[in-house]
């Protein structure tokens, strides 16, 4: 954790340990998820390629606040068909089962190593679309839950 404070807030460990502000800016920043709302947005921007960026943001950010806490964070179930889609570049409907821990690590939500022997997937060679969706999404929502607590 500290590893990432430190590239968020673009400073060394022992700059983050020895000053209580940083420390304090970076627990905010964790609470609030601002990193990650701030990543979901701007990835949305990038794909969509508005013509008023600041409206879309502006936009975006409202229908954020009017669904309220979701269970998987940002993202949605359509999110997750999506990830599906760009491992699957064959459209052959099997990923490596491996992708669901890739996706997971680029979405901060990645299992201890102790977690990872357990996971129903951790065996597999490969995962359909309905295995990789459901095990993204308990894996995320379980994040979220310990976030919220």
């Amino acid at each position: 954790m500290a590893y990432q404070a430190q590239e968020v807030l673009g400073v060394t460990e022992d700059t983050l340990e020895h000053s209580l502000n940083l420390s304090q800016a970076h627990a905010y920043l964790e609470q609030h998820q601002i990193t990650s709302l701030l990543q979901h947005v701007m990835s949305m921007a990038i794909i969509e390629r508005p013509p008023d960026l600041r409206e879309f943001l502006i936009k975006s950010l409202k229908e954020l606040k009017a669904k309220g806490p979701q269970p998987m964070g940002l993202f949605t179930n359509e999110d997750l068909d999506t990830m599906f889609a760009m491992w699957d570049d064959q459209k052959v409907g099997t990923i490596p089962a491996d992708k669901i821990f890739e996706t997971l690590k680029a979405v901060n939500c990645e299992p201890s190593e102790a977690e990872l022997g357990q996971l129903p997937w951790f065996r597999l060679q490969a995962v359909d679309k309905p295995t990789f969706v459901k095990s993204v999404r308990s894996e995320m929502e379980k994040r979220f839950k310990k976030m919220r607590a």
